[in-house]
Formats: C-alpha cells, sequence, structure tokens
C-alpha cells in the first residue's frame, strides 16, 4: 500500500504546474505529503487546501491535492467529491484517480467503467492496466485479471511489479509454472534480494 501511494503522489506531483500568490503555499504544503503523514497532519492539510478553495473555487489543483489527502484518511466520499472538480482539467486524471478511489472503496462495477474511460484516453498507458487488473483480482475475479496483466505487460515488459501481480493471479489459478516464471522474472528484472518471492520459488518452482 505505501509503495502504491508514493506512485500515486509521483504520478499527481508530475503533473503540476504552478501560478503565484496561493499555488506557492499550495505547492509548499504538497510537497509535505508523505506516506508516513499522520491523519492529524493530514487533516490540517485539508484545512489549508479548503482555505485556498475558499478564495479561488476554480483551483483545481488544490482539489487535487485534497482528494489526496482524504484517500489518505480512507474518506472515499470526499475524495471523490473534489475528483468531480479534475474532470474540466485533465479528464484522464479524473477517470484515473477516481477509479482507483472507487476500487478502494470496493465499488468495483463503477471503478472499471472509470477504468475503461482512462483505457481509451490513453490505450498506451500502462497502469490503468494494472490498476484495473488489480480490481479484478479483489474481485476474486483472477483470469480477467491475468488478461489485463498481459495487456499492461504488451505495453511494457520490463515492469519487475507487474509480475509480481500476475504471477499472484496465475498461483490463484493454479497455474503454479506461470507463476514460477512471473516470480523468477520479476528477480530478474529488478528484485534479486526479494526474499519473499525466493522463499515462494523454492516452495512452488522446480
Amino acid at each position: 500500500m505505501k509503495i502504491f501511494i508514493f506512485s500515486l503522489v509521483l504520478f499527481f506531483a508530475s503533473l503540476i504546474s504552478y501560478s503565484q500568490n496561493d499555488n506557492k503555499k499550495l505547492e509548499e504544503v504538497a510537497n509535505k505529503l508523505t506516506t508516513d503523514s499522520t491523519n492529524e497532519q493530514l487533516l490540517e492539510t485539508v484545512n489549508l487546501f479548503t482555505e485556498i478553495i475558499e478564495k479561488d473555487s476554480s483551483n483545481y489543483r488544490a482539489y487535487r491535492y485534497r482528494s489526496l489527502c482524504y484517500f489518505y484518511i480512507l474518506d472515499y466520499d470526499n475524495a471523490l467529491k473534489d475528483i468531480e472538480h479534475m474532470k474540466n482539467e485533465s479528464e484522464y486524471d479524473y477517470y484515473m484517480f477516481k477509479a482507483v478511489v472507487l476500487k478502494n472503496k470496493k465499488d468495483y462495477k463503477m471503478s472499471l467503467l472509470s477504468f475503461d474511460e482512462a483505457i481509451r484516453m490513453a490505450p498506451k498507458d500502462v497502469y490503468p492496466h494494472v490498476e484495473k487488473g488489480l480490481c479484478y483480482f479483489e474481485m476474486e475475479n483472477y483470469s480477467l485479471a491475468i488478461s489485463e496483466f498481459d495487456k499492461a505487460l504488451l505495453i511494457d515488459n520490463k515492469l519487475c511489479f507487474l509480475y509480481e501481480h500476475k504471477a499472484k493471479a496465475e498461483f490463484a489459478v493454479g497455474n503454479k509454472e506461470n507463476a514460477c516464471s512471473c516470480w523468477k522474472k520479476s528477480i530478474e528484472l529488478g528484485t534479486p534480494n526479494n526474499t519473499e518471492l525466493k522463499s515462494l520459488i523454492k516452495e512452488n518452482c522446480k
């Protein structure tokens, strides 16, 4: 979960540009968001973003970051409300983040619809397929999870974590040989010291 949150911070931070005045404050506050922030710190940050929004209700970046704070503290309903303000700025970001929040809220049907919209807008982006695969995995629909991970691998076959995700789904449906191949590929690509993967390979693979 921490790895995912960190990736999400980088994902949104990479999309943001700033103007003067309040956006300077927005930048300073947003850069302090970390996976180790306490709920109290996050709520204080929510208040700061709220102040900015009250002064400028068109500040989509403030809504974006406030929704991220709500996401961290598991307040998915308020996160979704703020996400609605992102649509006019970037439809792809809107559908992608909305899908992730809905997935965490266990609203899988709506999450999958939003992932489909993100994929439609960016068919060569690997991450909507990855997250859609994880959504299917949580639904215990392992065959469709594998299908999404395979689509992601067609776009980028160098992501070690993607092979780990696929291995879990393959193992869940009893395809040990495929799972072993994925675990080994993950180690080859970037996790040579992963003791958990090595243990799984030792226990399950020839």
